[in-house]
């Protein structure tokens, strides 16, 4: 669930619930956010890439989510693509409460290929 977004840096606050700690979320998944509303299918749905991870108040950059506990916070930074003053008007599209889902993971393709 996002608990605090910072559109000028494209990054949110994510507190990791009991089904996110089974597979580390990774820079380079894709995630979408779940803003509580129904869509349809040709809806567009608000998303990105990850770029960036930080354990709130630890600091270092994280290569995963790996170890992490449920409730604990991570500090995400996405990659909309595009231009800074698009990724930041993204972002102010996503708000505290929205649920946040993978629909990607490249290094888990990866390992399902071989």
């Amino acid at each position: 669930t996002v608990c605090a977004v910072q559109s000028a840096t494209a990054s949110f606050a994510l507190k990791l619930a009991p089904g996110a700690v089974n597979v580390p979320l990774r820079p380079g998944a894709g995630i979408f956010f779940d803003q509580h509303v129904g869509l349809g299918e040709d809806a567009d749905v608000l998303g990105g890439k990850v770029a960036k991870l930080r354990k709130s108040g630890a600091g270092g950059v994280l290569a995963s989510s790996a170890g992490l506990q449920s409730g604990d916070m991570l500090l995400v930074r996405l990659d909309f693509g595009g231009r800074q003053k698009e990724r930041s008007r993204r972002m102010e599209e996503v708000k505290v409460g929205d649920l946040v889902w993978r629909n990607k993971d490249e290094m888990l393709e990866e390992q399902v290929k071989e």
